[in-house]
């Protein structure tokens, strides 16, 4: 965390010319980073810049008076000044815009740079010296379009080398104008500031445009902003976060623009942000005709964190007379937003969204019955990620790696199996296998996890001399506990293979297999160019050049060994020699290009990785045939168009090695992340669609404010973010998506955590009701197929990148960005679906005829055999709804003549839904509109669950069937208010039907308007009233 090492601070010019963007009058005072204001004590000193306002002619080459233009930028000039006559606009955020600084005089002083920038995303600024970068700018400095912005950065170390080196970079759209740099005797002193850390300096008292609290709206005032189209830049899907009066549920934190539309203009009394960005950038359309104009400026607003706050900051602008407004656009944010309107100028808005509640019966609750508790053999798996130190191993290990007593005897490991059983958890995820010691400095050591593996192996480069794995797992065994081992990083002897490494964990008595290490995926990425060992280094510092070295050379070696894996239909291909001379120039990410030569590079590194570990996957089969394997990824899909820089997908590992089980992260930190809620859901099912076997693990986590960070009471704000409705709605929300194992990282601290080990023990319990009634072996309703294409996304995205014509580059992400808010709308609106890679058609071709409807979430790219699949579920009549494209390239991103779904379209058996998703996807006009074409589709009164949502409120619901006449159905309550839902579902017809409902504290029977012994026509409506954080498990069955 970065926190009081940059300074920044940002003004608007004070120049307004009527032909270029509207700047905005500079405020008297500047915020400067965390910093409130400043005691200007001392002056900064001007030191010579080259061309800073690049005011002289643009020279041919790579060299600009002073400016270094690197071969592959994007440097234009621009007139659209700050001052004077023109500007550069940098383009592309790799090569960066660089000059060097001679600072041979200025040593023991501190470094200061200041430019003038706009544009759209954010940009990179630092320096380097000798020492390594110093302004810690990167790519965290938000542009703003309608204006040039002042920023002021300062290095809080002296300077210490005779030349450095100022860079401007990581940015697709930035004009940059007016560089100037200097330096400071000393540096300004802060005055009052917020940190967000627990050094805050809460007597402080806020300025007069804050306040704290849970956003209450005053009396007299209604909130507008819940009834506007959403939109945000980048795409988030579930804007409605925004604006739901939940605080801990934000999707602003991932966006550096949100608008608000009205259809008609609307009276706004005042604008408030909750926990706001550090600078404050208001602008408002008046008349919906696209000028915005600004509404509300505040250079002088403070950095605020929720982490050791005792309540929500929130920042709030009056206006005095109230303005008419058709649109407002809020620049950087915060958690939550309120546009407030007085109730009489607010009338017929509020009016016109009212919505009528139908008179229908309600489930009510009756007797309380006994909870069932599972068999073992029914059991899903739910439980930790283990470390062993956890349980003891570095007290109970000694230095020579020999336990001092037998695992039974330790107390830590006595405490783990109490807990388990207590908590009715059954699985460990053991990571890593390791002693978890650090070996004796002069002790060979290798990677980056140089600890001793728990048992005798001749694989590993370090060993225990007693199997104290074999321990652990006869002791998990015998309380019911499944054990699933696996790595941070390999550290083999000379010669030993990872599956010797692997057998000799099975014969340990392990329940499955690991074929990669953990986030192997990461293992491409971050990888410097070698490094030196210098005199003086400390063991850790020589151990991560030497590991760094290891692992270049590592990769190195797989782009020797490329031409090797190419198959003998890629043989037939032109040859990618140039594309591969690249990447072993570049060594860590490649130059992404639009040629053929590169996308089937692409392919073949994704193929390189999936034939590795299916070798891995061979010779441990050959050992074992029946032993089942699993791989602990990390996800990709935070990375959307940048995947292929980090080396492979799930899928084509999975389905080459025929892993059995494939995992990773999701719910790993908040509900306030890009996905939201329904992260856990929609993460198990991209899991699910990476293996031939479609079956998922799931990784979530503990509120790490809590246990890292001492206290609780010191972080109150934190249970907002991670309620025990996130521990328990995640938890069910994978079970009920079809997730096989499940954990939570980690099993400590949770003892740190009493709301999380509370919440998780509760979450256990549930899920093992669930698996008492059968959510093991059952299966999703086939109402919906979810086709998502990997091609589509890699290629899509590798074209608008090369676009140098196209100034908007997140439209790159417009595959990802498709794929999630299907998937969030299909969650949203309880649409029973399964997600399967479009890429493997072998997985769904068998079982495309059993669904009721199938969307493409964006077939760009659609192979022969992909069309194949497709053409025979048309001619089974089975509607497809093709999203934001017609398959307009083949399956290695080369353009078609004639798009391949053009045929299926012009016959009617394809329908084209050609919304803007990145524009109007959070609207809810577009939601109703695509609901509605689901509905026509699947034929309302055939979908299997249906759910109304009264105000907008986040409810899930989510069904499993065990059979066509019972079935379990999840709902959970999101919104951390009371909420009104209608529930139905379509069941056989001429039985009587009874439940039971599961909640947080026990089971009891349900009857639906007095009635327990229903009927089929009596599900198919009616009304469910939860209250806050709710959870529960409804069992439908004769």
């Amino acid at each position: 965390m970065m926190i009081a090492i940059l300074f920044s601070a940002t003004q608007w010019a004070v120049a307004q010319d009527q032909k270029k963007t509207k700047d905005v009058k500079e405020p008297k005072k500047a915020a400067v980073g965390n910093v409130v204001t400043a005691k200007a004590v001392h002056q900064p000193i001007p030191v010579p810049l080259k061309n800073g306002d690049f005011e002289s002619p643009m020279s041919k080459g790579n060299k600009w008076a002073g400016w270094s233009l690197p071969e592959g930028g994007d440097f234009k000039v621009i007139t659209d000044a700050h001052g004077g006559k023109q500007a550069i606009h940098i383009g592309v955020p790799y090569p960066y815009l660089i000059q060097e600084i001679d600072t041979s005089s200025l040593k023991g002083k501190f470094f200061e740079v200041s430019f003038y920038a706009k544009g759209t995303g954010t940009l990179g600024c630092w320096s380097h010296d000798k020492t390594g970068w110093t302004l810690q700018g990167y790519g965290e400095l938000q542009l703003y379009p309608e204006g040039y912005v002042k920023y002021v950065l300062r290095d809080k170390n002296p300077i210490s080398a005779d030349k450095m080196e100022l860079f401007f970079g990581k940015t697709y759209d930035c004009c940059l104008d007016d560089v100037s740099v200097a330096v400071w005797d000393k540096l300004p002193e802060p005055g009052p500031h917020e940190t967000g850390n627990y050094d805050v300096n809460k007597n402080v008292p806020l300025p007069p445009q804050y306040f704290t609290g849970n956003g209450e709206i005053p009396e007299g005032m209604v909130n507008i902003a819940p009834y506007a189209s959403i939109r945000t830049t980048p795409f988030v899907p579930g804007a409605n976060r925004i604006v739901d009066g939940y605080m801990g549920s934000a999707a602003t934190t991932w966006c550096h623009m949100v608008e608000f539309s009205f259809d008609k203009p609307q009276t706004v009394s005042s604008v408030r942000i909750g926990l706001p960005a550090k600078e404050i950038f208001i602008f408002a359309d008046k008349d919906g005709n696209g000028k915005y104009i600004p509404l509300a400026i505040d250079t002088e607003s403070w950095s605020f964190g929720y982490w050791g706050r005792p309540s929500w900051p929130w920042y709030h602008k009056e206006f005095s007379p109230p303005v008419k407004v058709r649109s407002i656009r809020f620049y950087n944010v915060g958690h939550e937003v309120q546009i407030l309107s007085a109730k009489s100028d607010a009338a017929a808005l509020v009016e016109a969204n009212k919505e009528k509640m139908p008179d229908i019966p309600e489930m009510a609750s009756g007797a309380a019955v006994a909870t069932p508790e599972a068999a073992r053999d029914d059991q899903i798996l739910v439980g930790f990620t283990i470390e062993p130190w956890m349980f003891n191993s570095q007290s109970e290990i000694d230095k020579d790696d020999n336990p001092k007593r037998p695992l039974k005897d330790w107390d830590g490991w006595k405490k783990l199996i109490a807990d388990y059983k207590d908590m009715k958890a059954n699985f460990i995820l053991l990571f890593p296998p390791q002693t978890c010691i650090e070996p004796p400095k002069d002790a060979p050591r290798k990677g980056t996890y140089p600890s001793a593996v728990l048992w005798p192996s001749k694989a590993w480069y370090r060993s225990c001399q007693k199997n104290i794995l074999a321990e652990i797992c006869a002791s998990a065994h015998e309380n019911g506990i499944k054990v699933f081992p696996v790595f941070r990083d390999y550290a083999l002897n000379e010669g030993a293979t990872v599956s010797e490494l692997n057998k000799e964990m099975f014969d340990s008595g392990v329940d499955a297999i690991p074929m990669s290490h953990d986030e192997q995926m990461f293992s491409i990425g971050g990888i410097g160019q070698k490094q030196e060992v210098k005199p003086g280094m400390s063991p850790a510092e020589k151990n991560r050049v030497e590991d760094n070295n290891r692992r270049l050379a590592d990769e190195v070696a797989k782009f020797d060994k490329l031409n090797q894996l190419i198959t003998e239909e890629a043989k037939k291909l032109p040859e990618p020699e140039r594309s591969i001379k690249m990447f072993n120039s570049v060594l860590n990410y490649p130059t992404k290009q639009s040629d053929d030569s590169f996308r089937r590079l692409v392919l073949l590194r994704y193929d390189a990785f999936g034939d590795a570990i299916a070798k891995n996957a061979a010779a441990t089969r050959a050992v074992k045939p029946d032993v089942p394997t699993f791989s602990a990824f990390t996800c990709t899909e935070e990375l959307k168009s940048s995947r292929i820089e980090h080396f492979s997908e799930n899928d084509v590992v999975g389905f080459k090695a025929g892993i059995d089980m494939v995992g990773g992260t999701s719910g790993y930190f908040t509900i306030n992340d890009k996905l939201g809620w329904p992260k856990a859901s929609y993460y198990t099912q991209v899991y699910r669609a990476c293996t031939p076997k479609r079956q998922s693990m799931h990784t979530m986590n503990l509120a790490w404010g809590y246990g890292f960070f001492g206290d609780p009471k010191k972080n109150p704000l934190c249970e907002d973010v991670y309620p025990p409705v996130a521990y328990i709605g995640n938890t069910l929300a994978a079970v009920f998506n079809k997730a096989v194992a499940l954990d939570f990282w980690r099993y400590k601290p949770m003892e740190e955590v009493p709301l999380g080990k509370e919440s998780i023990s509760e979450a256990f319990h549930m899920t093992d009701t669930a698996s008492a009634w059968g959510a093991k072996n059952a299966s999703i309703p086939k109402d919906v197929l979810f086709l998502r294409s990997r091609a589509s996304e890699d290629w899509w995205g590798l074209r608008v990148d090369n676009d140098k014509n196209e100034k908007d580059k997140s439209i790159a992400d417009k595959g990802v960005d498709q794929a999630q808010w299907l998937g969030n709308l299909l969650i949203r609106n309880a649409f029973p679906f399964e997600l399967y890679w479009q890429d493997q058609p072998q997985a769904y071709e068998p079982v495309i005829d059993k669904f009721k409807v199938i969307v493409l979430s964006l077939p760009y790219s659609v192979s022969d055999a992909e069309l194949k699949v497709l053409e025979k579920a048309a001619s089974a009549n089975i509607p497809i709804i093709a999203v934001g494209a017609r398959g307009e390239t083949d399956g290695f991103g080369d353009k078609r003549t004639v798009p391949a779904l053009d045929a299926l379209i012009k016959a009617g058996k394809i329908q084209v839904f050609d919304k803007d998703i990145q524009h109007d996807g959070n609207f809810r006009s577009t939601e109703n509109e695509f609901v509605s074409l689901l509905d026509k589709n699947i034929g309302h009164e055939k979908r299997s669950l249906m759910l109304k949502r009264y105000g907008d409120k986040d409810v899930q619901a989510a069904m499993l069937e065990i059979k066509p006449d019972e079935k379990l159905v999840l709902l959970v309550n999101w919104s951390m208010s009371e909420a009104t839902v209608d529930l139905g579902m379509n069941l056989p017809a001429g039985k009587d039907y009874k439940l039971l409902y599961r909640d947080r504290k026990g089971t009891s029977e349900m009857s639906i308007g007095g009635k327990t012994s229903l009927k089929e026509a009596d599900l198919r409506q009616f009304r469910v009233k939860m209250k806050n954080g709710d959870v529960g498990i409804l069992r439908i069955f004769r």
